[in-house]
């Protein structure tokens, strides 16, 4: 069947498969019956997500688009901090690309001149490691680099898979800084959704004027991810722990009111917080009652900060709990349980906790099992699906059905409840591997 003998619809939904703007162009090139078919797809796939480097070419670049009729399009913003740089030019090149790298404020600056006059921005995605995608907004932005002035790279992959080779993502500085003072500054008020895998919380620390004017400009954010915030590694003498997580909370409490999605993970193997975290201190309470879906990975976390993002979401659909450390694992997830077992949460429909091997001393004489419910856990016949990691090894596991609500409701001590849910086994050698 020939592609224009298809209805308009069905030719847009195929094409919409060629997720890369030059796989369209070249399409276009075929036919003037298919360039006039799939222009607008094409031009929206150009315009509608701009990647944005902290480099001065790439930010006018976003300020020419935004004082161009193709504005509107523009719906979301992927920021990278990080720089291209060339291994096979000479290092002239490496330096000129590392040195156009502007400070803070400059990008503050050219970002919300480019703000002032994007009306449709939807989302922001904080892009993070040293590879690149293969697609032509990368090749766009490769041929903004002094390394290709002189020869930019053509359209098509395989010119792109050559220039891989020969090219890196130089990390030179955080673009969340300077994106959130251009936010506040342009009053950039669209945004339902942030994603940042690494910004630490020392950068959520803002004045209370500025934490006022999030809760206005950010009161659609409807999704939020966040992670990396609290870093392996040697930290400052002078670093506070505790008022970096209560100004990254009080920052939560500002742009939360209709936060659906929540989501917190570090990608670092094991998380160590900066200073030893005072598990009294005071956490306000988060009032977030648009909150279906929460997930929280490879953190230090204290069971309140669970229970002051939770209190006033009584629509939860989905909790999930990973290879997150606790100071006191055995009463600390119990009292978690307990927490969520006393507030109902009707509507909670998937629950998985991965208690298991998250302890920092391996040499440990118990196991935590793995904790997973699908449906509504308050009625009796939903049942709780135990794993519990056998060995050192934790390739095998010890799997039973629990109804972890008649268990809640008739346990009030935290030895008694683990040994009942994984049937007396979360002390035994066999588990722990000891002995």
């Amino acid at each position: 069947m020939k592609l224009l003998s298809l209805p308009y619809e069905l030719a847009i939904l195929l094409a919409q498969h060629l997720n890369d703007e030059d796989d369209l162009l070249a399409l276009r090139l075929t036919c003037r019956e298919v360039n006039i078919l799939f222009r607008e797809l094409h031009v929206n796939q150009i315009f509608e997500r701009r990647y944005v480097f902290c480099f001065h070419a790439s930010l006018q670049d976003l300020i020419k688009i935004s004082e161009s009729k193709m504005a509107p399009r523009v719906r979301h913003l992927s920021f990278w901090s990080t720089s291209p740089l060339s291994y096979g030019k000479p290092n002239s090149h490496l330096y000129s690309t590392l040195n156009g790298a502007l400070r803070g404020d400059e990008i503050s600056d050219m970002l919300s001149t480019a703000f002032f006059k994007l009306p449709n921005i939807r989302s922001f995605t904080f892009e993070a490691g040293s590879s690149f995608p293969l697609d032509g907004k990368m090749r766009a932005v490769l041929n903004m680099c002094p390394a290709y002035e002189e020869n930019p790279i053509p359209p098509g992959r395989h010119f792109l898979q050559r220039a891989k080779r020969d090219v890196g993502l130089a990390h030179v500085r955080t673009m969340w800084a300077p994106a959130m003072d251009a936010v506040l500054r342009a009053g950039l008020s669209t945004v339902k959704s942030i994603s940042c895998p690494f910004v630490f919380m020392e950068e959520f620390e803002f004045q209370p004027a500025q934490m006022m004017a999030f809760k206005t400009v950010l009161s659609r954010l409807r999704k939020l991810e966040v992670g990396d915030l609290d870093p392996d590694g040697p930290q400052p003498s002078n670093s506070d722990s505790t008022a970096s997580r209560i100004g990254f909370y009080t920052w939560i409490a500002h742009v939360g009111a209709k936060v659906e999605t929540f989501k917190i993970r570090n990608p670092t193997s094991w998380v160590v917080p900066k200073l030893p975290l005072d598990r009294t201190f005071n956490l306000s309470t988060l009032v977030m009652p648009s909150l279906k879906r929460v997930s929280i990975e490879n953190v230090y976390l204290m069971i309140n900060e669970v229970g002051a993002i939770l209190r006033y979401s009584q629509g939860l659909e989905e909790l999930r709990i990973s290879a997150c450390r606790v100071t006191d694992p055995i009463k600390d997830w119990f009292d978690l349980l307990k927490y969520l077992r006393q507030n109902g949460f009707d509507s909670l429909r998937r629950l998985e906790l991965n208690l298991s091997g998250n302890h920092k001393c391996t040499d440990l004489e118990f196991e935590l099992p793995n904790i997973e419910i699908y449906g509504n856990w308050n009625v009796d016949s939903t049942s709780c699906t135990v794993r519990l990691p056998i060995g050192k090894s934790k390739k095998r596991y010890y799997v039973t059905h629990k109804n972890l609500r008649a268990h809640l409701d008739a346990i009030s001590k935290a030895e008694v409840l683990w040994r009942s849910l994984t049937d007396g086994k979360w002390t035994s050698k066999q588990v722990t591997g000891l002995g």
